[in-house]
């Protein structure tokens, strides 16, 4: 049980996601690794030959591979440093999510009733959810952290029928 003020009645939670910024820094730095290698291996099987018919191609591969991993290790640093919880909370009034990376856009609260609208974002391996408000608000409901977006948008929608999805 939640309480949002000493006097006010508990509040149920009916779903709740909580992860370890370590966890999601750790992850990550698995991912890094693991890129990496498979870069590695790939300029070690195609780059000799590569580099002999285009150099500014093996070049730039190989500036991608060094960027990739650059941006992929600075994501591993923000969670290691964050030391906190990720956290998503949905109870019948309201959906918040906090982030302990700060500057992060899944921070926010927003009342279930006030969601006109959720768009589904497709990706090349995936989606992400965008929580729209009454007064035009959008909410990134990031499905980072292993958190369980679709089932959330679900609960959500099952709360507030009202709710259009539109898929983009």
């Amino acid at each position: 049980m939640l309480n949002r003020d000493l006097d006010a009645e508990p509040v149920t939670v009916i779903l709740e996601h909580r992860e370890v910024s370590s966890a999601e820094a750790r992850r990550g730095f698995y991912n890094v690794v693991a890129g990496a290698l498979v870069g590695v291996a790939s300029l070690y099987v195609v780059g000799p030959q590569m580099w002999a018919e285009s150099p500014v191609l093996s070049t730039v591969f190989f500036g991608s591979l060094i960027a990739g991993c650059g941006l992929g290790l600075y994501y591993v640093v923000r969670n290691w440093r964050a030391s906190g919880d990720f956290v998503c909370r949905l109870d019948h009034d309201q959906l918040s999510c906090s982030c302990p990376v700060g500057g992060s856009e899944v921070n926010f609260t927003v009342a279930v009733q006030e969601i006109v609208r959720v768009e589904r974002q497709e990706w090349e391996s995936g989606h992400d959810w965008y929580l729209i408000g009454r007064a035009g608000q959008r909410f990134c409901l990031t499905s980072g952290y292993l958190n369980p977006a679709d089932r959330f948008v679900a609960l959500i929608r099952e709360l507030n029928p009202d709710i259009v999805e539109v898929v983009t």
